[in-house]
């Protein structure tokens, strides 16, 4: 063979470790990136759903209500509406309050307050993290971090709120604790209009 080949060979062969080692690294960066991708992807799609969410409050309810969210960042800001954020990210008494929870979970998601969410009476609590599926049935509540649980065990939850069903497209609805001298609002700028009581014992 050419001795020109013979040296095209021997500088393969020498480059050869260097670029396996570059492949691998590639291909580990690669998967590295996978989660973090996925997690963009699932943080985009809940952003998404809030935005719909805030529109949503922002249409069917009067400009004086406020609003109790855990995620309190798109919902508040589309819905234009006061707003109590449970996690205490936004809110002074709950974010100095203490857990003895705290640093074992996910971090700003540990701390709550039900009890003080309640005392300050917000027309509509959005429940289980914001509550948004296809059903417009009550089967069984699912509270999420350490407010909404306070607050579905307290014993004057049912007398003060009731469960309403936002109808949204594509026969979803958004499922919210409403105050109930809420519902005696007159029909104009009222959207809904089917109530049900929270069943009591049907949540988890």
């Amino acid at each position: 063979a050419p001795a020109g080949g013979a040296g095209w060979r021997a500088r393969s062969l020498r480059a050869a470790p260097a670029l396996l080692a570059f492949a691998l690294a590639a291909s580990s960066l690669a998967s590295s990136w996978s989660p973090v991708r996925a997690e963009e992807a699932a943080v985009t799609r809940f952003t998404r759903l809030m935005i719909e969410v805030g529109r949503l409050i922002k249409a069917q309810t009067p400009e004086h209500y406020t609003i109790a969210v855990n995620p309190a960042g798109a919902v508040p800001y589309y819905a234009e509406r006061r707003a109590i954020d449970m996690l205490g990210l936004n809110d002074e008494h709950i974010a100095h309050s203490t857990t003895r929870i705290l640093g074992s979970r996910k971090a700003g998601h540990e701390k709550g307050d039900g009890e003080y969410v309640l005392s300050r009476r917000p027309n509509m609590i959005l429940i289980g993290n914001v509550w948004v599926d296809e059903a417009d049935t009550v089967k069984m509540i699912y509270p999420s971090r350490l407010s909404e649980v306070q607050i579905m065990k307290s014993a004057d939850i049912y007398d003060l709120y009731e469960l309403v069903f936002f109808p949204l497209p594509g026969g979803r609805s958004l499922k919210a604790l409403v105050l109930r001298e809420g519902t005696s609002l007159p029909e104009t700028g009222w959207g809904p209009k089917r109530f049900r009581p929270i069943p009591k014992g049907k949540w988890q």
